[in-house]
């Protein structure tokens, strides 16, 4: 077992300080669990930076297990913040959300986009009115006789 040097501990303090006086609890980072590879995933500090055992700064984020060090967080604007899945499906489940929290999301959505045409794929337009008969359908079935997750077909 390797001793932690007194120049590492003064460093990571001195980084998680830093932190500190730079992004309040609430900060929204990008982080990255294991190797800084890729896009890495979006959350917000859920307490200050510390020390762990002593020589790695860290902090712990909302919805996420455990600490990350600040080696792997990088803060990023309100408007860089992803929205974890809804329903607290994992990012590669292959399940779905309750379909009537769904439907209100999408008129949520709808309410702040407006009416119109939303995009086009390969020549299929998607109109922001599809969408609400869509969730008029779903919202006029009875929560109970729909499962709360579907798998894909």
């Amino acid at each position: 077992m390797t001793a932690t040097t007194p120049t590492a501990t003064l460093t990571a303090r001195t980084a998680a300080r830093a932190f500190n006086d730079r992004h309040p609890i609430g900060t929204p980072v990008r982080y990255w669990p294991g190797v800084r590879e890729g896009d890495g995933r979006t959350a917000r500090t859920r307490t200050q930076a510390q020390l762990l055992s002593g020589h790695t700064a860290v902090v712990w984020l909302d919805g996420v297990s455990g600490c990350i060090a600040l080696t792997h967080i990088q803060p990023i604007t309100e408007d860089e913040l992803v929205p974890e899945q809804p329903d607290g499906i994992e990012d590669d489940s292959r399940d779905l959300p309750d379909p009537h929290r769904a439907a209100n999301r999408v008129r949520d959505w709808i309410a702040a986009w407006g009416d119109g045409l939303i995009d086009t794929a390969d020549g299929h337009p998607l109109y922001a009115r599809d969408l609400e008969a869509i969730c008029r359908a779903v919202l006029a079935t009875p929560a109970d006789t729909t499962p709360e997750a579907s798998r894909d077909r």
